[in-house]
Parts: structure tokens; C-alpha cells; sequence
């Protein structure tokens, strides 16, 4: 039976299936290993739908590039919670990285991807990365000419898995 109710993922999930989301099983949600949403503005109820994502016992990674860093500081804890994530991409159009995104602790490669508009001028990764406890790669893309500085916390210390940072 399906595990969870009529929303844009179940819809989505489906199509890919060439199925119904009424007809999705644990089974076809356990088939998902990538994900990869794209969106420029997320309504409320949105994050609501994407609680669902946890369904997704098997999923391994998580792009998250077409959010706004408005839009994930609306996300719920649960969404970045996610045990079986290991490979988080997030984009940030903001000067700091939003502390939630360090809430998904069993991540083992976050790629950022930092914003071309000129107002940001520096890139500040929050002390919430220590939190990232099985962290073995961190890949931190800064847009052309615009990110001048690049902050990063003494939490950092606490990464004892990093392999690379690049």
C-alpha cells in the first residue's frame, strides 16, 4: 500500500513510474536512491508534502540547487533528517549557509554552490557544520568574481572524516 498521500513528490514519483501515486508501494519508494528537486519558490504547504521524503528509506542523495536560501530556511527539521542521504548539493544565494542544512548529520559529500549575484560578497559557513559527524567531502563551487571570502568555522576541527575540501 502506499505510504503516503497525494502530494507533488507522490505525483512526481509516480509519473517517473508510469503509475499513479495511489498505486505507489513502500517497494517503489524503496526503489529511489537520487532525488532531485527543483524549484524557484516553495509555498508553505510544500514543505509539508516533502515530510514525505522520508518514505524514501533508500535515498542516497538529495540535490537541493534549485531552492533559494529563502526557501530552505522555511524547510522543517524533519527535511533534512533524512538518515540514508550521503550526498547533500545545496545552492545559497545568501551570505550564510542556513544552520539547518547541518541538521543532516549522516551526510558523507556536500557539494554549495554559492550565488553570482554581486551582493554577496563573502561566504560563511555556521558553526552547525561540526554537527556533520560522518562528513568526508566538502565541495564548495564560489560563483566567479563575486564571492571575495570564504568564512569557516573553527567547528570544523570536530570533521575527523573529512578527506577532502575542495
Amino acid at each position: 500500500t502506499n505510504p503516503a498521500g497525494k502530494n507533488f513528490i507522490t505525483e512526481t514519483i509516480a509519473a517517473d513510474l508510469g503509475t499513479t501515486y495511489d498505486k505507489l508501494t513502500q517497494a517503489d519508494f524503496d526503489s529511489i536512491t537520487s532525488l532531485v528537486i527543483k524549484s524557484a519558490k516553495v509555498p508553505t504547504k510544500t514543505w509539508t508534502a516533502m515530510k514525505e521524503l522520508g518514505n524514501l528509506r533508500n535515498l542516497e542523495t538529495l540535490d537541493l540547487t534549485g531552492f533559494r536560501h529563502a526557501d530552505l530556511e522555511k524547510a522543517p527539521d524533519e527535511f533534512f533528517q533524512i538518515p540514508s542521504v550521503k550526498n547533500l548539493r545545496i545552492y545559497s544565494d545568501a551570505e550564510t549557509i542556513y544552520a539547518k542544512v547541518f541538521l543532516a548529520t549522516g551526510v558523507e559529500d556536500l557539494y554549495i554552490k554559492s550565488s553570482a549575484k554581486a551582493a554577496v560578497q563573502q561566504l560563511i559557513i555556521p558553526d552547525e557544520i561540526g554537527n556533520m559527524s560522518k562528513l568526508k567531502k566538502l565541495n564548495i563551487e564560489l560563483a566567479t568574481g563575486t564571492v571575495r571570502k570564504m568564512i569557516l568555522p573553527a567547528t570544523m576541527q570536530s570533521l575527523t572524516h573529512m578527506e577532502h575540501l575542495e
